[in-house]
């Protein structure tokens, strides 16, 4: 007993299941200021596993992202194996649960036991320990304990994310109760269960805080995204699912799934199927109904909406080229037309034809599958990058400007656009159970000052803002009182920094945005650079950020490294936005990669392991000038 005490004074966290399965070997780490600071072992200082000392050290543990609510963290862990872990109760407080619910809850819980199994499979050194350490880690249960006040089974921006969390240790148990206003909120729960567990060499099993009190954790922002192209370059249905399932390990929230541009049209329209023939790669790379029913399934047990973006009216090319054969003429204009860089951002060009009305027939049944694939609550319209070359040097379209507008001027093209936007909205608000769907749409003209409120509805239209974060734009937007997700791309697009795919050097919008960039990348302060006075109403219209993976350069096979851990702390200033700056992340983000890397994520390196290892230690003071 006298030596715990000494143990405790000096800073060394001890497992809750004393010294005697303490693991052999030369370092100890003992936690110093919130770090755990590696020290060479001795007679009187037994060894401390890096992973006991970091459950154990500092006030968030390495949980990622912190909670934002009232937090409490045991200095003791207590060994377990997956197999003890069982879900003991569910609790609906009016009531008995839904069909649905339990459904959700049922395989959020599978996914959570899995995890925690895959992750000792993999980093399980199938060591010969002592008789009495295994059956200390065989013999404990860990019990999970549900309450959820609601019987919300759809995620929505208005959805409660919130829970609570208990976790008790007694001599055989662990006892965890998580309580939450919905099912989302209760994922997130097990979510932070599994960041307070980590491998133990000494048990070869895992460990787990022995006692936690988080209470009334939740986001800062409802919407929390990540965009992923798949019309540059094709992801598989694999690739989408672990995508999803990496960001539910960041309590992320909203896949938006960019799934057709010019290059290719590759989900499946039964109604239309002219689409995907003339628009698909190939018959391989196709997303079919049950594709998608299965990517969307697998997103909502982990807590993640799936919103689809049907970008209009540029960015249609391939895909639509089989109007003319099948006798409803032009469907879209400019597609392949050379040179593409008189028509379009980059090839292959195309865009709709607002004056074709059987362009919106067609988008009609678009909409209805998408409507009934996705379920969505929101609904992504694109609305970027508009060539008004394109439309100008089209005489079907300029001969109707004339005659409808008088002219060719750029009100005339801005008219026809906006009349385009109102037909096309017009076409989904009556799929959609004849009520108004919100409708986001990218930055771009109609957003701009002069054409915003004369298009555009508050009420009706949410802002995706894609411009630099100096563009006074972005202001004017948030002061005419439309909700808004950033998506800066000085500091939000993954895809800066490759080489140019058209030309020799870099591309547009280089240099590559690093982790330390999303991590600070405060919608707020962004707005408190133009001189706005930031009232609670404006951030209440904030509806929250998105990092966008643009596939030119990336696909299946290259992504995920570019994604993560970068996007794990754009998830943190979401979830938490905290008030330090990047330096008070970076020691649970190293662990949080690592963590990531055990569960099957290709997350990119950011620091030598040693780092990891020897905490505080890799700063750079630009205040000391070395020597060479």
């Amino acid at each position: 007993m006298i030596l715990l005490y000494v143990l405790f004074v000096f800073g060394v966290v001890v497992s809750a299941s004393g010294d005697s399965c303490t693991s052999s070997g030369v370092w100890t780490w003992q936690c110093k200021q919130e770090r755990c600071v590696k020290a060479e072992t001795t007679a009187v200082s037994p060894r401390v596993e890096l992973n006991t000392c970091k459950l154990t050290c500092g006030k968030y543990s390495m949980l990622f992202p912190k909670p934002s609510g009232y937090t409490s963290l045991g200095k003791n862990t207590v060994p377990f194996v997956p197999i003890r872990v069982k879900l003991d109760r569910i609790r609906c407080l009016k009531g008995v649960c839904s069909h649905g619910v339990k459904w959700l809850i049922n395989n959020a819980y599978n996914v959570f036991q899995r995890e925690l199994q895959t992750t000792y499979n993999k980093v399980s050194l199938n060591t010969q320990q002592s008789i009495k350490c295994t059956q200390e880690a065989q013999q404990r249960e860990v019990r999970i304990n549900l309450i959820l006040q609601s019987d919300v089974t759809k995620l929505t921006i208005e959805t409660d994310e919130s829970y609570s969390l208990k976790i008790t240790t007694t001599t055989k148990a662990v006892v965890v109760a998580i309580s939450a206003k919905t099912f989302f909120g209760a994922r997130h729960g097990l979510e932070t269960v599994s960041q307070l567990t980590a491998y133990s060499e000494s048990h070869d099993a895992l460990q787990i805080v022995s006692e936690a009190d988080i209470r009334n954790d939740k986001p800062a922002y409802p919407y929390r995204g990540l965009l992923l192209d798949t019309s540059r370059n094709f992801f598989s249905v694999d690739n989408i699912m672990r995508l999803i399932s990496a960001m539910s390990y960041n309590k992320m929230n909203t896949l938006h799934w960019h799934i057709t541009d010019t290059h290719s049209f590759p989900i499946e329209i039964k109604s239309q199927p002219e689409m995907l023939q003339y628009g698909a790669y190939s018959p391989r790379h196709v997303y079919t109904h049950k594709d998608i029913r299965k990517i969307v399934d697998h997103a909502k047990v982990r807590g993640v909406r799936v919103m689809p973006e049907f970008d209009e009216p540029a960015h249609c090319g391939e895909g639509w080229q089989w109007g003319p054969k099948a006798g409803l003429g032009n469907l879209a204009v400019c597609v392949n037309k050379e040179p593409w860089q008189k028509y379009c951002v980059e090839p292959p060009c195309g865009q709709l034809n607002p004056t074709n009305d059987n362009v919106y027939d067609v988008l009609a049944k678009i909409y209805k599958e998408y409507l009934d694939l996705f379920d969505p609550d929101l609904f992504h319209a694109g609305g970027d990058e508009i060539n008004i070359n394109c439309w100008n040097t089209t005489k079907e379209i300029t001969d109707w400007l004339k005659t409808n507008y008088g002219g060719v001027t750029e009100k005339n093209f801005m008219d026809m656009w906006g009349m385009f936007l109102k037909k096309s909205s017009d076409k989904l608000y009556k799929e959609f159970k004849g009520k108004d769907l919100p409708m986001i749409l990218w930055t771009s003209k109609m957003t701009t000052d002069k054409y915003l409120t004369k298009y555009l509805d508050p009420k009706k239209h949410i802002i995706q803002i894609w411009t630099g974060t100096k563009n006074g734009q972005i202001a004017d937007i948030v002061q005419n009182g439309f909700r808004t997700i950033f998506s800066t791309y000085d500091t939000l697009y993954l895809d800066c920094g490759y080489g140019n795919w058209l030309v020799k050097g870099n591309n547009w919008c280089s240099p590559y945005k690093d982790w330390k960039l999303l991590y600070e990348n405060d919608p707020v302060k962004i707005l408190q650079t133009f001189g706005v006075t930031v009232t609670d109403q404006m951030r209440k219209t904030i509806l929250g950020q998105e990092a966008a993976m643009w596939s030119e350069q990336v696909d299946g096979q290259t992504s995920e490294g570019k994604i993560w851990p970068r996007t794990a702390a754009l998830a943190e200033r979401l979830w938490s936005n905290p008030k330090h700056d990047w330096r008070g992340a970076e020691y649970r983000l190293i662990f949080h990669r690592e963590r990531m890397i055990e569960r099957g994520i290709q997350a990119d390196a950011l620091q030598p392991l040693w780092c990891e290892q020897n905490a505080g230690h890799c700063y750079y003071d630009p205040n000391i000038k070395g020597e060479h």
